[in-house]
């Protein structure tokens, strides 16, 4: 018994192979000698929340809080997550 732990830049499907010789004459059998393991894709999520509520009446002046949550399951990323938030008209940047 031994374990092998999945890379994180694994894709498609992993697996491992046993190739049986020697022992006598004939050679050994084998039938179940190859595993295979689909790797899972990660499941990304990413939710923009604001303070006020979208949908809430603002004034001039008046701050908005922005949330941005990136929530990942099944699986690390194999690449780089990038959010790109751009300010509508109307909106200057403030902290």
């Amino acid at each position: 018994t031994y374990t092998a732990v999945v890379d994180a830049d694994a894709t498609g499907s992993v697996g491992n192979s046993v190739v049986p010789t020697g022992g006598g004459d004939p050679d050994p059998e084998c039938p179940s000698c190859d595993t295979d393991h689909p790797v899972a894709d990660p499941v990304i999520v990413v939710a923009k929340t604001s303070d006020p509520v979208s949908g809430s009446e603002v004034i001039a002046g008046q701050a908005i809080s922005y949330t941005l949550t990136a929530t990942i399951s099944d699986a690390a990323t194999t690449a780089p997550l990038v959010l790109t938030d751009t300010l509508g008209a109307g909106l200057t940047f403030g902290a």
